[in-house]
C-alpha cells in the first residue's frame, strides 16, 4: 500500500474518519510513502504544530513501519533527511 500526504495528515491529526486510516495501515503487509509526499507532509504538519509537527511525522514512520521510497536517486532516504533537515524557519534544506 503506497500512503498519501492527507491520509497521513489525517491520522496525525484525528480527523473525522481517521480510524478507518490507521486500521487498513495495520492490516497492510508493506506501506510504503514516496520521498516527496514526506517533504509535504511535513511542510503541512509544521505550518499546524511547528517543530514538533516533523517529530511527529518521524515518530509515525517508525513506528508504523513505513518505508521511504526515494525513486531516481539510488538513494537511501540520506538525501530527504537533508532536505528537510531542520532549519528553524520551517523552510527546506535542500
Amino acid at each position: 500500500m503506497i500512503v498519501d500526504s492527507s491520509a497521513v495528515i489525517a491520522i496525525l491529526l484525528k480527523e473525522p474518519g481517521y480510524q478507518g486510516i490507521r486500521d487498513r495501515l495495520a492490516t497492510s503487509e508493506q506501506v510504503s510513502i514516496g520521498a516527496p509526499t514526506v517533504v509535504e507532509s511535513s511542510l503541512v504538519l509544521s505550518s499546524r504544530l511547528g517543530r514538533a509537527g516533523k517529530t511527529l511525522l518521524a515518530r509515525f514512520l517508525q513506528e508504523a513501519e513505513i518505508r521511504v521510497e526515494v525513486r531516481g536517486s539510488g538513494g537511501t532516504g540520506d538525501e530527504l533527511d537533508r532536505c528537510v533537515a531542520d532549519r528553524g524557519d520551517g523552510s527546506l534544506g535542500c
